[in-house]
């Protein structure tokens, strides 16, 4: 149980981002977790420290998950300070605000398995502007994704009872919930989107909240260099590679497929797959990547050293961002995807990154076809003269603080205790992932 002078001592500045988020971020391998370690990392250049918090979920036993969804992870500039109650949250921020330390603003990065009434409380009580992240969907639809049934992208209408009745994610009060939280917190909000694509689904979906929308992107590019491609000897196999974790609603199924179907009809093409979840395919090779453990380059980096030409990025859904669309642009590679995948579709269309099929059908046919692969690959990356150098967070993000901010703050209402059982619980599941390599 840390002392209240341990607590307070763990904060490094004296101005810090309350952030709120679905996953403990240090250790998340998806976007979320990435873009939280880098913009904190970002804010901590500024002097300002974060207190993030985040539910503990089992996933597994619902009698446990009820007795722990009492208690919020608790991290200070990013170490784990333990789990508390709500009171006690409330009681901590209490205590930080004695010692001088104040809250900029909160940040509401994901709000699944958090309790939406405390989470109004707790934005009642620390008066400051509210900024909302839009990681993915959930906001609109518990389903996150916006596939009706995982089958197909539903998000063009809405959320209602018309549409939505016969879809396993259907929660007719989620929208209601989110709507009355945001309605609570008028003139305080403002959503950030890391694309234009986010920004209009959002928009479509909330058509009467008035809270402004601003569109940020996670990262931005740096620096030039020549582009060193040659074209491909005759020779040599095509390799193609799927990014990044293999699920279905990201194209895992289709290209494994793919992979199939080539080795059948001995097309000289190369499958491949970067990142963790080794695949049981015999044509296809894994290739272990994380960007906890490797460092945020370390995609682009895989995909160079191993002489990829074409990266499939079939998402099912818009996404807001892909942080694997943009590792895969800075490797200077062929990108195919469909005209669904949302900022995937949009920057690989302005950019010409490379092909968008309207179906798998065609997509599994251009497959087939080797010499337009080739002659595509030829194309696609060598047009560019020359090549980002890198990609950077985009500090914008700092730019919409509020340096001043100096809010009244609750008073403290008693000693605070972490739950020590909750903690410990938490501790030994971080060393299972390690241990599992997760």
């Amino acid at each position: 149980m840390p002392a209240l002078n341990s607590r307070i001592r763990a904060m490094q500045n004296d101005r810090y981002v309350l952030c709120l988020s679905s996953v403990d971020y240090r250790s998340s391998m998806g976007g979320l977790g990435r873009y939280l370690r880098d913009e904190l990392e970002l804010l901590w250049k500024r002097q300002v420290s974060s207190l993030c918090l985040f539910p503990f979920p089992t996933r597994r036993n619902p009698r446990l998950d009820r007795h722990l969804a009492q208690y919020w992870g608790v991290t200070i500039d990013g170490k784990l300070a333990g789990f508390y109650r709500f009171q006690e949250i409330l009681g901590l921020i209490a205590e930080l605000g004695q010692a001088g330390k104040r809250p900029l603003e909160a940040q509401i990065h994901h709000l699944k398995h958090f309790d939406l009434r405390r989470v109004a409380d707790l934005l009642a009580a620390v008066p400051v502007a509210v900024k909302v992240f839009l990681h993915d969907y959930y906001a609109i639809c518990p389903g996150a994704h916006l596939l009706k049934n995982w089958q197909g992208y539903c998000g063009a209408i809405p959320p209602g009872p018309a549409t939505c009745a016969d879809c396993m994610f259907w929660t007719p009060a989620h929208q209601g919930r989110i709507r009355e939280l945001l309605a609570g917190l008028a003139g305080r909000v403002t959503v950030v989107a890391p694309a234009p694509v986010a920004q209009r689904i959002w928009q479509a979906a909330y058509p009467d909240l008035n809270c402004p929308v601003r569109v940020i992107p996670h990262l931005k590019e740096t620096g030039e260099i020549p582009n060193p491609y040659q074209a491909k000897q005759a020779s040599e196999p095509v390799r193609i590679a799927y990014v990044g974790a293999p699920v279905a609603y990201k194209g895992w199924d289709v290209f494994r497929q793919m992979a199939e179907a080539s080795y059948r009809q001995k097309i000289n093409c190369r499958y491949y797959h970067f990142g963790l979840g080794r695949s049981r395919d015999p044509h296809i090779r894994n290739i272990p990547v994380s960007n906890v453990v490797d460092g945020p380059a370390a995609m682009t980096r895989a995909i160079q050293a191993a002489g990829i030409d074409i990266v499939l990025l079939w998402a099912l859904w818009p996404e807001t961002y892909s942080y694997t669309l943009f590792e895969s642009l800075l490797a200077n590679v062929m990108i195919v995807t469909n005209p669904e995948s949302g900022n995937i579709a949009e920057t690989v269309a302005h950019r010409e990154l490379g092909k968008i099929f309207r179906t798998e059908a065609e997509l599994r046919d251009y497959a087939q076809a080797e010499a337009q692969m080739r002659t595509d690959v030829d194309f696609y990356r060598g047009r560019r003269a020359v090549l980002p150098a890198g990609m950077v967070p985009n500090e914008a993000i700092l730019d919409t603080l509020d340096f001043a901010a100096n809010p009244l703050l609750p008073r403290p209402a008693g000693p605070v205790r972490s739950a020590g059982h909750v903690t410990a619980l938490y501790r030994v599941k971080l060393l299972k992932q390690r241990i599992m390599g997760r």
